[in-house]
Order: C-alpha cells, then sequence, then structure tokens
C-alpha cells in the first residue's frame, strides 16, 4: 500500500489496522507504524526482458495513485462534497490496492505466467510467424531460451 494513503490516518505516529480474530469471533486492532503496513520491497517489481522494474507501478498503477491522492485530499476536507468522478477514482484506488496485496501478486505470478505461457504456446499468430522464420521449437521454449528473433513490425499492434 502506498504510504502517502496511510499517513494522514496515523495517531502519533501509529496506525490502526483491524482485522477479524476468527479463534475469538471478534474484530480486533493492531497499533503499529506505516513501516509495519509496507514493508513488502518490490513486490510489484518485473524483470520482463525491455521493461523498468517499476514500470507496473508507475505505468500502469501510476494513474490510478495519482488520481487516488488528489481525492484522498477531498476525503479529508468533505468526504460528502465529493463529485461522481472523485468517488469513482477513489474508489478505483481501493480496489487497485486490493489487486496489490502480497497473495493476489503471488497467486497472479504463478497462475497468470502458467497462462501466459500456455496461450502464447497455442496462439495461431505466434506459431504462424514461427514458421515463417523455419523455428520448430515451441515460442515457450524459445522465450525460455532467450532466443527470440526479432518481431516483424506488421505483427506490432498500431496501438503500441
Amino acid at each position: 500500500m502506498p504510504r502517502f494513503l496511510l499517513r494522514p490516518w496515523t495517531k502519533e505516529r501509529l496506525l490502526c489496522g483491524y482485522y477479524w480474530d476468527g479463534a475469538r469471533r471478534e474484530v480486533r486492532v493492531r497499533k503499529r507504524g506505516i513501516g509495519a503496513f509496507c514493508k513488502e520491497l518490490d513486490l510489484l517489481s518485473l524483470n520482463a526482458a525491455g521493461l523498468r522494474p517499476d514500470a507496473l507501478e508507475n505505468d500502469f498503477f501510476g494513474t490510478v495513485d495519482d488520481r487516488g491522492a488528489k481525492v484522498r485530499v477531498a476525503v479529508l476536507r468533505d468526504v460528502g462534497a465529493l463529485g461522481a468522478g472523485q468517488r469513482t477514482d477513489f474508489a478505483r484506488l481501493l480496489l487497485s490496492l486490493d489487486a496489490r496485496r502480497p497473495s493476489a501478486v503471488a497467486k497472479l505470478k504463478t497462475e497468470g505466467a502458467a497462462h501466459l505461457r500456455d496461450s502464447i504456446d497455442l496462439d495461431p499468430e505466434v506459431n504462424a510467424a514461427m514458421l515463417v522464420h523455419g523455428i520448430e521449437a515451441t515460442p515457450v521454449f524459445m522465450i525460455d531460451e532467450g532466443n527470440l528473433p526479432p518481431v516483424p513490425t506488421h505483427f506490432m499492434k498500431a496501438d503500441g
């Protein structure tokens, strides 16, 4: 969770984290410093070739965080005065925080990677391009070996 979101809710540098204690069947609270809630370093770092390690945080979540940070100021002033767009921006921020939980990221990394690998090997366009270049190995094998040929420009999407 971005620390900028937590700072306004701290009291004497402590933040209250509420959670459900199933054994006691009650809501409990832990009071800790912000660092106790923001301690997963490089959680969303990427190791993909050609991408900056912080690309996911900056390029994907950056806009969500920027808009959410602006609305956070308005929430602290007067939550009742928020417009529909501001409410949407803040809701988007809160939903993105759920997607960034360590358990959600771990699941995405394992299941998402397996799905992506399967879909690359089954993609008819990718396989056709491989055959045009006389490559008989599977696309995933080529990726794993780091032996990918340059991608012909006619296979690149116009939007990026």
